[in-house]
């Protein structure tokens, strides 16, 4: 499958997804998978498919969401999405909510990491642009997300007088 064909079938399986034609877009990410088996977010779109299953469908069982999400989190570790999906699943699914606070932790954390690099990385870009007025207000911001981490205080000194 080239590009333009897996942009093609992820727009049609937004669309069945948006449409609720839930068993379609269930077929769609089966087929997409088929050509991807190792596609992080195709794995927790099927998990979250199979888990807006109703009584009376035909859908793969609840222990096949959770053995997506659980490769998804094998391929990619630090994916947020997966984590926070997995903390709904055994939260709202599997009624193990311990087990869900452990993955929401984990998700927070992950976010933060993130956060704080895009942070420095556009203060650092402000300062070389010369932005001085933005890259101050970007730091103060920094530093109320970030009251005691080296890195953000050490930008400080990077700043022109």
């Amino acid at each position: 499958m080239n590009l333009n064909d897996y942009k093609g079938a992820l727009q049609n399986l937004n669309a069945s997804i948006k449409g609720k034609h839930l068993s379609e877009a269930l077929q769609q990410v089966n087929q997409l998978l088929k050509a991807y088996p190792y596609s992080v977010s195709l794995l927790v779109k099927r998990a979250m498919l199979i888990q807006v299953q109703d009584e009376s469908s035909d859908l793969p069982p609840l222990e096949e969401a959770r053995r997506n999400l659980e490769l998804a989190i094998e391929l990619e570790p630090h994916s947020v999405e997966t984590l926070i999906e997995l903390g709904n699943f055994d939260y709202a699914v599997a009624d193990h909510s311990e087990s869900a606070i452990v993955h929401f932790e984990r998700a927070i954390s992950e976010s933060e990491m993130g956060l704080k690099a895009a942070m420095v990385g556009m203060i650092k870009s402000q300062i070389e642009l010369g932005l001085v007025n933005e890259a101050q207000a970007s730091l103060e911001r920094s530093k109320t997300l970030f009251p005691d981490d080296l890195d953000i205080l050490m930008l400080q000194d990077e700043l022109p007088e």
